[in-house]
């Protein structure tokens, strides 16, 4: 039995991030982001015609307008693996096997490679002080998408 957490701060404080990230163990935690379409916009009012108004604050928190409810996550994916460690306090490696390998073995689906196939990569640089991660380069069908 796998858990599926949204480790972006406001769905889980800490404590109990790094609390069920050391129960369930590296490989039975799968990230997850529900982020939506506000997620990395500077803080302020927003609406949708889908989800009404909502807030965006300074630390990326989405809530309904005027209420402490969230709305989704402010952050993507990536996002949360480049905060893990300094979040929760455990290794990036362990974020990217929660990101990748654990979703791809739910799914059905083999992220080894062999020989001569085609990778699609990203490429961290990590802040030691931090414990941040931020996406260098990214490698698509052998081609950058960030450069």
């Amino acid at each position: 039995l796998s858990a599926s957490l949204i480790l972006d701060g406001h769905h889980l404080p800490r404590s109990t991030a790094r609390s069920m990230n050391r129960a369930k163990g590296v490989d039975r935690v799968v990230m997850v982001s529900d982020s939506v379409m506000f997620a990395g916009m500077p803080q302020g009012k927003y609406s949708s015609p889908i989800g009404g108004e909502v807030d965006v604050s300074t630390d990326g928190r989405v809530s309904i307008a005027g209420t402490p409810y969230l709305a989704g996550s402010g952050s993507s994916l990536l996002d949360l693996v480049g905060r893990f460690s300094a979040f929760v306090g455990f290794p990036i490696t362990d974020a990217i096997t929660m990101a990748t390998r654990n979703p791809a073995r739910i799914a059905g689906l083999s992220v080894d490679l062999s020989p001569g196939e085609r990778a699609n990569i990203i490429v961290f640089d990590v802040d030691p002080a931090s414990g941040c991660a931020s996406a260098q380069d990214i490698i698509f069908n052998g081609k950058s998408v960030l450069q």
